[in-house]
């Protein structure tokens, strides 16, 4: 999916999921046109390689920064749910301890 939107239109008739509920980010470059994805925030987060993203995107330090430190932000948020989402329903804890040790190792 492209955006939140999208995405929650998409779903089954059933659910009840607003656009405001999926967590999204818009970025866009200096000019204003909208940023291609790429990997950046995994691949700084394993290689820990700045100066690569910042040449790679074409982005400024601190712009660069201000992506990652929303990227670690957004990261938090998801490890701090799924921990819990754990807690409060141990059923899944078998089915989401890989997602939650992916996310722990992320976020440091």
């Amino acid at each position: 999916y492209t955006t939140a939107q999208e995405f929650a239109s998409s779903v089954r008739g059933d659910l009840q999921i607003a656009e405001e509920d999926i967590p999204s980010l818009d970025w866009y470059d200096t000019m204003g046109r909208p940023l291609k994805l790429n990997s950046y925030a995994l691949d700084f987060y394993k290689h820990q390689q700045f100066r690569t993203i910042i040449k790679c995107n074409r982005l400024k330090d601190a712009h660069a920064y201000g992506l990652l430190e929303e990227w670690s932000s957004l990261l938090c948020k998801i490890a701090f749910s799924i921990v819990n989402l754990v807690e409060e329903n141990p059923e899944l804890g078998e089915r989401l301890a890989d997602v939650q040790s992916c996310m722990q190792y992320i976020s440091g």
